[in-house]
């Protein structure tokens, strides 16, 4: 059935496109014209078959419904993935954090770290710190400095299970946080 549809959608190709009204005996045989001719027709019908398996002939709407015009100068989509792969692992590294500490029982070593590394602003001094949460200066210091070491070691057991070695781990810290991310011990 497949074939004699081709056959027929062939023929009545050849009929509407003229072909055969410019057929000239002195280019050749016409049995030559003919197979020439069905050998086109069969490879644009497969052209036609294989663009629509990938979406041939189908109007293509953007997502968001708004087409945003490109920024030659802007960001390219590279850099845009890796500044938010970069921003998932650090959300990821302080929502652990902050889950461990509070959990412990040492949520002013959360609160510590928060309000000293994440809050944007004015950022208060380790006196403002220690007033504010009823500890010591030293205090402070030392929490933060744990707090700091959690939290870089919890970033790098996120960037180690995407990777495979050793190697490539120094490698990804380099290349996500700067080349002095892959030197030092409790990165």
């Amino acid at each position: 059935d497949a074939a004699a549809e081709a056959t027929q959608d062939a023929f009545a190709w050849l009929l509407a496109s003229g072909l055969l009204d410019k057929a000239e005996p002195s280019r050749g045989r016409f049995r030559g014209l003919l197979k020439k001719a069905l050998a086109n027709f069969s490879l644009e019908q497969l052209r036609r078959a294989a663009a629509q398996k990938r979406g041939g002939g189908v109007r293509h709407v953007a997502i968001d419904g708004v087409a945003e015009p490109i920024d030659a100068r802007g960001r390219t989509p590279d850099q845009v993935l890796d500044d938010a792969w970069r921003a998932e692992l650090l959300l990821q590294a302080q929502q652990r954090l902050q889950h461990e500490l509070v959990h412990s029982g040492r949520e002013v070593h959360w609160a510590l770290f928060r309000d000293w590394f994440l809050v944007g602003g004015d950022q208060p001094d380790q006196a403002t710190l220690a007033s504010r949460h009823g500890i010591t200066r030293t205090d402070v210091s030392n929490w933060l400095d744990h707090a700091k070491r959690r939290y870089r070691a919890l970033l790098r057991d996120l960037v180690a299970d995407t990777v495979r070695d050793a190697e490539a781990l120094q490698e990804e810290l380099r290349w996500l946080f700067g080349p002095d991310e892959g030197r030092r011990g409790n990165a």
